[in-house]
């Protein structure tokens, strides 16, 4: 997938591309901002720089998601629902969540997308989504090569049962040519 930025004249950006500067662009915000939370750390606290990150210390998942849900269900009238939107795809991509589901994250972060393509989470969401997407991609690709192993592991284990059976009647092969010799030579002196 690609898409021309407004900023870039005619210059197409591709996914990989813009995942990562995005994820630069999120890595020197952050940096920003936790600096500035460290000088103001004496005058007052500083709240989450990563809106999950109160569940992530809590691990209180199951209200977590019962408040998202609710103010997913009110904040149509606010018009800014990218915050409850992308707390509930967290919930579904990140892997300690009970609620783990990567297809379901992908739709909330998708939604996010499409809604809300001018909020600093829609960015986010799209780096999350090619997140989501190549580990699905990678996990498929274990899956086909456990599958080959466990394949040629089988051909291999069947071969060497062949081998074992075809060592096998080929002893019993020398030892009836060996008997018959004897016979042989019993009959003939």
């Amino acid at each position: 997938m690609s898409m021309e930025l407004p900023w870039s004249g005619n210059k197409t950006f591709h996914r990989r591309e813009i995942a990562s500067l995005l994820g630069m662009v999120l890595a020197l915000g952050f940096t920003v901002c936790l600096s500035s939370c460290a000088a103001l750390q004496e005058r007052e606290p500083c709240g989450p720089v990563f809106l999950p990150q109160r569940v992530m210390e809590s691990q209180d998942y199951a209200g977590f998601f019962k408040d998202n849900q609710s103010s997913l269900a009110t904040c149509g009238a606010q018009g800014r629902c990218d915050g409850p939107l992308f707390n509930l795809g967290f919930l579904h991509a990140y892997s300690m969540s009970p609620y783990y589901d990567r297809p379901e994250a992908l739709k909330y972060f998708a939604r996010i997308v499409k809604e809300y393509p001018r909020s600093p989470l829609a960015y986010e969401s799209l780096v999350w989504m090619d997140l989501i997407t190549e580990n699905v991609n990678l996990d498929n690709k274990q899956r086909e090569l456990k599958s080959q192993v466990r394949s040629k592991n089988a051909a291999i284990k069947s071969r060497n049962a062949t081998i074992h059976e075809l060592r096998e009647q080929m002893k019993r092969s020398r030892d009836i040519d060996v008997e018959m010799g004897q016979k042989e030579r019993e009959v003939l002196y």
